[in-house]
């Protein structure tokens, strides 16, 4: 038999909020009770717990968080009123931006985004020489074991981003191109840091601060006065401005 002062911490016991929750609130005082460390098998819908449960008074007791979360609840713990919340959990219908289609990894954006892919093609920007130009700089496609390789624009451009239908990217402005290089269209005079998410390009606008657009270069609105863009997750837009890192919420602003 072993000595186990029960509080409720981030394990929360059944044992826990049935002896301390009650008296908590009304004397924040803790009771201490002998208890036996268990040895039976707990699975929920085949997933078993891994958790040690404990046998007191004849009653087996498990951990609230794990047993409340395998059936699907939300389990909170608020310090101030030391109090276990337990609800259902809360489905949104409408899926945060970054599980919408991307239009480049945000790595490889941060590093000017030369290079985008599907399991189809690849696409990459190649220029020959930094200081001058050449008749093989432009985009190319290939298949991703590096065949096929076709030059689809000589735009030597860089933010690549793909959709399945069109490749966008910064060269002097804002550009949307069909895969095969047909249909050059200029969606926007001046941008750079360009990207796709979902039907919305994002880009930075020299200093004049963050903009977006629809695909096809409509509905362009000023999301911000000043900043970089540097990249967009979880409904958040992350952006540089004065060496410091900031975000703005799409979902609340708008």
């Amino acid at each position: 038999m072993r000595n186990v002062s029960l509080g409720i911490g981030i394990g929360f016991f059944i044992a826990s909020v049935i002896y301390l929750v009650p008296s908590a609130l009304a004397t924040n005082a803790e009771k201490q009770i002998n208890v036996l460390l268990n040895s039976i098998h707990v699975t929920i819908n085949g997933d078993r717990i891994g958790a040690d449960n404990i046998l007191y008074q004849g009653t087996a007791y498990l951990p609230l968080r794990e047993i409340s979360e395998k059936l699907g609840k939300t389990v909170r713990w608020d310090d101030h009123t030391r109090t276990v919340t337990i609800s259902d959990s809360q489905k949104d219908d409408s899926p945060p931006i970054e599980s919408v289609n991307r239009g480049n990894a945000a790595g490889n954006l941060a590093n000017r985004g030369l290079l985008a892919g599907d399991s189809h093609w690849t696409y990459i920007a190649y220029k020959r020489h930094v200081a001058n130009n050449s008749q093989e700089d432009g985009i190319y496609k290939m298949k991703p074991d590096g065949s096929e390789k076709t030059k689809i624009t000589s735009r030597v451009g860089s933010y690549l981003n793909l959709d399945e239908n069109s490749l966008y990217f910064v060269d002097n402005g804002i550009y949307r191109i069909s895969l095969d290089g047909q249909n050059e269209i200029k969606l926007n005079e001046k941008g750079s840091k360009l990207l796709l998410v979902g039907d919305w390009l994002y880009f930075s606008e020299d200093q004049s601060g963050i903009y977006k657009m629809k695909k096809d270069g409509s509905e362009k609105s000023k999301l911000l006065d000043m900043g970089a863009l540097v990249d967009i997750s979880d409904n958040n837009l992350y952006y540089l401005l004065n060496n410091s890192i900031y975000y703005i919420n799409l979902a609340l602003r708008y």
